[in-house]
């Protein structure tokens, strides 16, 4: 499954670390790039900064490609 989390809070970061450790494709998207800190070690998703409420960024970072 290819997903993005939508905001790296406590409970993001908790669901793409799952989602990632269980192989599917994640990308974390948040307008704090200091909230990245929060992603388990070994995350091999990707991190990508911007607002979750516009739509340019959302289709740079391949929102269009997610399930």
């Amino acid at each position: 499954m290819n997903v993005m989390i939508m905001g790296c809070g406590r409970v993001g970061a908790r669901i793409a670390g799952i989602l990632d450790q269980t192989g599917h494709t994640v990308t974390v998207l948040d307008i704090d790039a200091g909230s990245f800190r929060r992603l388990p070690d070994g995350f091999g998703g990707k991190r990508a900064l911007g607002n979750a409420i516009d739509g340019p960024t959302l289709e740079r970072y391949g929102i269009e490609s997610m399930d």
